[in-house]
């Protein structure tokens, strides 16, 4: 019941940026060769279908610098509520999404991760140990980083992010 009156309240229609974190891709982008962003795609596709407003969209590639000056533009200048941040998750050495952002949250989600581990598991078994996942909150707005996988994304924002961000956004407006 207590959720239910918090929805009532939350934003409707909250508002999201995609950042894909990929070198190859940037690089294809800056010589203006095609490129494909799957996970990128399914991301504001399903975000939108929820009806969240899309706001902006970004390729950085796998560099520290380039990832956090994407996501304090998209919180700060683009006024995004929630951003996700896809790829850089893995276990390479070039992998830094999550130690550039994580240091960024005012708080962890850290049931995030878990929940995610789990889910995936389902879907791929072990192979779940190649992939990190984090979620945190920075000012009064979330972020998410996932891995590069299209399924990997679709499951992380179908089963979690779109259930879940509204509720979240709720708390973080609540007065003190």
């Amino acid at each position: 019941m207590v959720k239910k009156d918090h929805m009532k309240k939350a934003p409707k229609r909250p508002s999201f940026s995609v950042i894909t974190v990929s070198s190859s891709r940037y690089q294809s982008f800056q010589e203006g060769r095609e490129y494909t962003d799957e996970s990128g795609d399914r991301a504001l596709e399903y975000l939108e279908e929820s009806g969240f407003e899309f706001n902006s969209r970004y390729i950085v590639p796998d560099d520290p610098g380039e990832i956090r000056e994407s996501m304090i533009r998209t919180l700060h200048k683009d006024e995004s509520q929630i951003v996700v941040l896809i790829g850089g998750t893995g276990v390479a050495e070039k992998d830094v999404t999550i130690e550039t952002v994580a240091p960024l949250f005012d708080k962890t989600l850290t049931n995030f991760p878990s929940l995610f581990t789990l889910l995936s598991y389902a879907k791929v078994g072990s192979d779940v140990v190649i992939s990190r996942s984090t979620a945190g909150i920075v000012g009064r707005n979330l972020v998410f980083c996932l891995p590069g996988s299209p399924e990997a994304v679709q499951l992380a924002v179908q089963k979690i992010i779109v259930p879940q961000a509204r509720h979240l956004l709720h708390h973080l407006r609540e007065p003190s």
